[in-house]
């Protein structure tokens, strides 16, 4: 792709595998809190809506989300410009339709959400692994005669599928479905036409933001717009609830569109290891202390790692270009979150706070920029097997809990070697490389998953 931005490949890669890696833990309260949702801590793993505090799995979905808002502004310009307006728009719809079919699909036949079932729940994951490749898979030397006959098999395979799981395995909960993928596709859709009318005034598209903000706070004390932000179809798949992700969807877009200005693509800049290790340390200053609830500490640390920026800027004269603009924004942000963190009884994940949508906005700018910084350097080369898996997300995003998962139980390894806590993470790792391995060597051969 002409406008490939491997910067953002690198950040949805590195949410990615926190997703993989963090459903695939021991839930048996033997790990540390910070290991897992903040508000689901151990050792009995309930969920509490009142528990603030961030953790790094707290932080895989926004970056997700922010890296899905980032590639509008590089791919949906080329598709205008091929395809045209309307069968542009036509394919958002589709992709919106089709992402709500997969969260329904992926709940109902997820083997972790069908534990009951035993080695059926883990041979239907395979087979609905398989029938989803062969739906999604996509490779540019083929006929289309030969995508199109894979397809139709994937097609009928899935209705064999649904219609087993209605007459033998409980029948299909439509109202049960992947939260994760519901949120993506009501934002997606929503976002990517605000981003259109938006895309030559960045100012219009901060207004956005601002409505969304608004619509959020306005659904707080009831009235009209609680009814209308509330409101949701009988299968709970739509809602402009879900909507409120469209802040961290949107500060993503902004991203997308500075990283792709002239300025930004045609300088190179050898790799300082300074820029990275500020960002771990962002990071960890951030996460350490809304975990640990020292928000002061968390603000000194962030206040002197800013400076430190600023002032190499200046021991090392250099100009502020649209690279340093994103970190700049990212650190604007940032502070907005940690401002308001106090707001809503802390920093939530869920329900979601406004410290969430902007915390987490501000840090996933920050590694846009750090990762801007090493893409010309060797270490990139190291990261390659990461942005494969962010190029090749929706093959990663399911093959860990409907294939690798599975197959690890139906061989009976897990009764070969044990249940204990240090097994079971180092089963996580290892399914985890397995899967990064794989992605891998398909991204390099071409083979896709595409919606």
């Amino acid at each position: 792709m002409q406008n490939r931005l491997h910067e953002i490949d690198l950040l949805r890669g590195f949410a990615v595998i926190g997703m993989v890696f963090s459903g695939i833990l021991p839930f048996n309260g033997a790990l540390p809190a910070w290991m897992y949702h903040a508000q689901v801590p151990p050792p009995k793993h309930i969920f509490n809506p009142n528990l603030p505090g961030l953790t790094w799995v707290d932080l895989v979905f926004p970056f997700f989300l922010f890296s899905m808002g980032a590639v509008i502004p590089a791919v949906l310009p080329l598709n205008i410009e091929k395809q045209g307006l309307k069968i542009t728009f036509f394919q958002l719809f589709k992709r919106f339709l089709l992402l709500l079919a997969l969260a329904v699909f992926s709940f109902n036949f997820a083997p972790l959400r069908n534990l009951g079932a035993g080695d059926v729940a883990d041979i239907a994951g395979i087979a609905a692994y398989a029938s989803l490749f062969l739906v999604f898979f996509k490779h540019p030397d083929w006929v289309p005669r030969r995508a199109l006959s894979l397809k139709i098999s994937g097609i009928f395979l899935v209705l064999g599928l649904v219609y087993m799981k209605m007459v033998f395995w409980g029948g299909l909960d439509i109202k049960n479905n992947d939260s994760i993928l519901r949120v993506l596709a009501n934002v997606y859709f929503v976002g990517a036409l605000l981003w259109y009318v938006s895309r030559e005034n960045e100012l219009l598209r901060v207004g956005f933001i601002f409505m969304v903000l608004a619509a959020y706070l306005g659904d707080m004390d009831g009235g009209y717009m609680q009814n209308f932000w509330r409101w949701q179809d009988p299968w709970h798949l739509v809602s402009p609830y879900l909507l409120k992700y469209l802040i961290i969807f949107l500060l993503g877009t902004l991203a997308g569109d500075w990283l792709l200005k002239k300025e930004t693509l045609v300088e190179r800049i050898t790799f300082q290891w300074d820029y990275f290790i500020l960002s771990i340390a962002l990071t960890l200053f951030v996460i350490m202390g809304l975990f640990n609830r020292s928000i002061e500490l968390t603000l000194l640390s962030c206040l002197l790692a800013v400076s430190f920026f600023y002032y190499r800027q200046k021991w090392k004269k250099r100009v502020s270009t649209d690279k340093n603009k994103i970190f700049y924004v990212g650190i604007f942000i940032l502070f907005c979150g940690l401002f308001m963190e106090p707001f809503q009884g802390g920093i939530k994940k869920d329900p979601s706070t406004l410290s969430y949508f902007f915390i987490s906005s501000g840090i996933a700018f920050i590694w846009v920029h750090a990762f801007m910084k090493m893409e010309s350097s060797k270490l990139s080369f190291y990261l390659l097997p990461i942005q494969s898996i962010g190029k090749n997300a929706l093959m990663a995003y399911f093959m860990a809990g409907f294939l690798l998962m599975p197959l690890f139980n139906v061989s009976g390894l897990g009764d070969i070697i044990g249940q204990s806590t240090l097994v079971l993470l180092l089963r996580a790792f290892i399914v985890t490389i397995l899967l990064g391995a794989i992605v891998h060597y398909c991204t390099k051969r071409g083979l896709f998953w595409k919606i």
